[in-house]
């Protein structure tokens, strides 16, 4: 009987080896899996970053073409400078003469 702890040693053994080989792979799995996580998200970033940009830079310029044919449009508009344009103006106006502002 000198034999039954030998081998019950052995199956202890061979059961935690077996366990503690288990947890390094589960732990070197989730190490494996969070930097390749890591690096994905950084890249999403970096991509995301780049589409906003380009989305920024088109709006700026929609924005500024726009505001140029703005001023563009408005540079036609006579804008009364003196009192006498001012009354001229109104003399021309149907509802500022009905209004008395003359």
């Amino acid at each position: 009987m000198i034999w039954l702890p030998a081998i019950l040693g052995m199956v202890v053994g061979v059961t935690v080896s077996g366990a503690v080989v288990g947890m390094a792979m589960k732990v070197r799995e989730k190490i494996v899996v969070d930097g390749a996580v890591g690096v994905e998200r950084a890249a999403g970033i970096v991509t995301c970053n780049n589409r906003v940009s380009r989305i920024e830079r088109r709006h700026n310029e929609v924005v500024e073409e726009a505001a140029r044919r703005a001023v563009e449009a408005t540079s036609g508009v006579n804008d009364p400078n003196s009192q006498h344009e001012l009354v001229e103006l109104c003399k021309a106006s149907a509802s500022c003469r009905s209004r008395g502002s003359l």
